[in-house]
């Protein structure tokens, strides 16, 4: 207790005694007066008088130290992360709702509503990131990875900001860690040496999490247009209970199909949907479980799978000779009979003449001009994936065509198929071709072969070609025996082994074959089988060399799946119009997600890859995401491919739901807060702040309230009445 005198306290001390005088002094006069029963009274009354006039005069007063509630704020961390969408509360309350409910300030009785009356609130939500909410602002949705880390960091590094002192932190969470530079712990021990006290609320149910799950066998799928095809999920019921449920697959908004699963505890079970076929293009396909199901985690609920539709593979092949030979004529019938072939030719018929032939409209071909002479430009061989050079137009090639043929392979990494005799003059031509020499082989007659799978024929349906009696090299038809480089890889041989008929290598990051013999087309017409083999020699032949051949524009994110708590690589690889890796151009991707929402990416050039321009963007919805690409180069030509990628709930962030209790209470001892429990949280009206913050002291006077007066006015009344009574004035 304090004094607060109302003039100098030895003043009022000398008045007192001054008082107490003249008190002794009345007493004295009326000794004799006043019946010795009312005298003692009478002292009494005087003295009490006399002694809260003192008081009345000394002003004592109470200190009370309170914190400054302008000076100082509480922030309150509230964990809106993809975890918090788990239904694993009494009811199937989500965790994001009990936090939502604990936060409401429009309820009175809400945890939030009762710490605001004594000390100022800061919101934030964060998970990834930290955001102040505004007054009156809903929690975000969940989703996200969490950092929560990097949030207690994030308010202790930006404390005062607000012009206040931060004096606490209330931490609502279920304790994941799942991404951030800074652990939670370590976060812990920066707030403890800052004095700031942390009180975790844990959000959830601790023990191992229970589930009902659905996830699609396989999530990428390349199939046939106008073939159906079929989708499998597993379906898991990990909750302690036996189970009925449906599950339902959808295209975009419409159902496709609803199959019924029943599961005892424990179990797991395929189901398999038939869906009709899709036009071509991309598609994404959803499997969830209908309804809601108590204790799940909405990131198994679904799941997504990705589907491109395309029209098979059709591959340009350039058949280039100087006379027109039987060969060609019977290639166009292979390329006739199958539709991934489209094959070209450029035949000098006359002198100084050269034809164009290619698919008609019913084959599907790309109209190209005609052209009547020699190509003289490289590029116009970088349009097809393969060629098929008769060797006597060697001659014929001029430097700038020896470098569209030579990019064609090393660069676009098409192929080339050499027939024929090689020639001794055209070094840039011999340094690609898997042979050193070739010299003229007499065959009287039909002399047989020995040929390889490895590497042309290990895929596909081979087994007529490698049938006795075999190919063969024609009787009386010129041909030709090489003399394989190192690298390369004899296909076909004579059957001891001795001279090599056909060879193959990489070149580049293509692939170069070469033959002796330009007369296969005696096989046709030999027999039925070998009808079948040269067919299947040809069509194998020219798919292995037309496949290898890669795109101006190569973008791994198209028909991929990923999760919405991860990150989506926009990587794409671009190539000029030489199919060299492009350094100078300049590549946006506008990224479209599933409400429309759309992102504008500048990607930037790899400073280690060239031609590999990178960007990343962060999937917040699950659902069909479409990216347009626009490159523009610095000769002004533009190229606008397109991809699209489904993103689904998931990742590091539903690997786990357990509630961390452990964390949260060894956050709030470390930091000297406390821990509750989401349910004791509603009760919650104060929590520990630090002893550092601005306090403001109250005082309470003693005197200066009405109880103190009406006691003081019934001493003088009961010393007047008391008088009158006894006869004093």
């Amino acid at each position: 207790m304090s004094l607060d005198p109302l003039t100098h306290p030895w003043l009022i001390f000398a008045l007192v005694l001054l008082g107490l005088g003249l008190v002794l002094w009345t007493l004295r006069r009326a000794s004799g007066l006043v019946p010795p029963r009312y005298l003692g009274a009478l002292a009494a009354l005087r003295a009490g008088g006399l002694l809260g006039l003192a008081v009345l005069a000394v002003q004592p007063y109470c200190s009370r130290f309170e914190p400054d509630t302008d000076a100082i704020e509480v922030a309150v961390l509230a964990d809106t992360s993809g975890s918090m969408g788990v239904r694993d509360l009494p009811g199937g309350t989500s965790r994001h709702e009990a936090v939502a409910a604990l936060l409401d300030l429009g309820d009175e009785t809400s945890a939030a509503s009762r710490l605001a009356e004594r000390h100022p609130l800061r919101l934030h939500a964060y998970a990834r990131g930290v955001r102040v909410l505004a007054p009156g602002e809903p929690l975000p949705e969940p989703g996200g990875v969490t950092a929560t880390g990097d949030a207690l960091r994030s308010v202790l590094r930006d404390r005062g900001d607000t012009g206040r002192t931060l004096a606490a932190v209330l931490l609502l969470t279920d304790g994941q860690e799942t991404a951030g530079e800074t652990r939670m712990i370590d976060a812990g021990r920066e707030l403890r040496d800052a004095g700031i006290p942390v009180t975790a609320v844990g959000v959830g149910t601790p023990g191992r999490p229970r589930d009902l799950s659905v996830e699609f066998t396989r999530t990428r799928l390349s199939v046939d247009a106008r073939q159906p095809f079929g989708l499998e999920a597993t379906v898991r019921n990990t909750l302690g209970r036996d189970i009925e449920a449906d599950v339902e697959l959808l295209h975009g908004a419409s159902r496709i199909d609803t199959l019924p699963v029943q599961l005892a505890a424990g179990e797991e079970e395929t189901v398999r949907f038939e869906v009709p076929p899709p036009p071509t293009g991309f598609h994404s396909y959803r499997v969830r479980i209908a309804g809601t199901v108590e204790g799940t985690n909405p990131a198994t609920d679904q799941d997504y799978a990705t589907v491109e539709v395309e029209e098979p593979d059709r591959f340009r092949v350039l058949y280039l000779a100087e006379r027109l030979r039987p060969e060609f004529r019977f290639l166009r019938q292979v390329a006739a009979g199958d539709d991934r072939i489209a094959l070209y030719g450029l035949i000098q018929t006359a002198e100084d003449v050269w034809t164009w032939s290619g698919p008609d409209d019913t084959g599907g071909g790309t109209a190209v001009e005609p052209i009547e002479q020699f190509p003289e430009d490289g590029a116009f061989f970088l349009q097809f994936d393969a060629v098929v050079l008769d060797l006597t137009t060697a001659p014929r090639f001029n430097e700038s065509a020896l470098e569209g043929l030579r990019a064609l392979v090393a660069n676009r990494a098409g192929g080339l198929l050499a027939i024929g005799p090689v020639p001794t003059d055209a070094e840039a031509l011999l340094g690609m071709l898997p042979v050193r020499t070739a010299r003229p082989v007499a065959v009287r007659d039909d002399r047989h072969l020995s040929l390889e799978a490895d590497p042309v024929f290990t895929d596909g349906p081979r087994g007529v070609l490698f049938q006795r009696p075999g190919v063969f090299l024609a009787g009386g038809l010129p041909a030709y025996g090489g003399e394989p480089k190192r690298g390369a890889v004899p296909l076909a041989t004579s059957r001891d082994g001795d001279e090599v008929f056909a060879a193959v290598q990489a070149y580049g990051g293509g692939r170069v074959s070469w033959m002796g013999t330009a007369d296969t087309w005696r096989w046709r017409l030999d027999s039925r089988r070998g009808f079948e083999q040269h067919r299947a020699f040809w069509s194998g032949k020219l798919l292995w060399l037309a496949s290898s051949a890669r795109p101006r524009v190569a973008v791994p994110l198209r028909g991929s799946r990923v999760s919405t708590e991860d990150t989506a690589a926009l990587d794409v690889s671009v190539r000029g119009s030489d199919f060299r890796p492009e350094r100078e151009a300049r590549v946006t991707a506008a990224v479209e997600g599933p409400g429309g929402h759309r992102d504008e990416i500048l990607l930037q050039p790899d400073s280690l890859e060239p031609g590999l321009f990178r960007g990343n963007i962060e999937p917040a919805r699950p659902g069909e995401y479409r990216v347009d690409y626009r490159i523009e180069f610095s000769d002004g030509e533009v190229l606008t491919p397109e991809a699209f990628f489904a993103a689904a709930p998931g990742g590091a962030e539903f690997a786990d739901t357990r509630l961390r209790e452990a964390a949260l209470r060894d956050l709030a001892r470390l930091t000297g807060g406390r821990y509750l429990d989401w349910q004791d949280a509603r009760r919650l009206d104060e929590i520990p702040l630090s002893e550092e913050i601005p306090l403001v002291e109250s005082r309470r006077h003693l005197t200066r309230n009405w109880p103190f007066f009406l006691i003081l006015a019934a001493l003088f009344s009961a010393e007047w009445f008391l008088r009158r009574r006894t006869g004093l004035r």
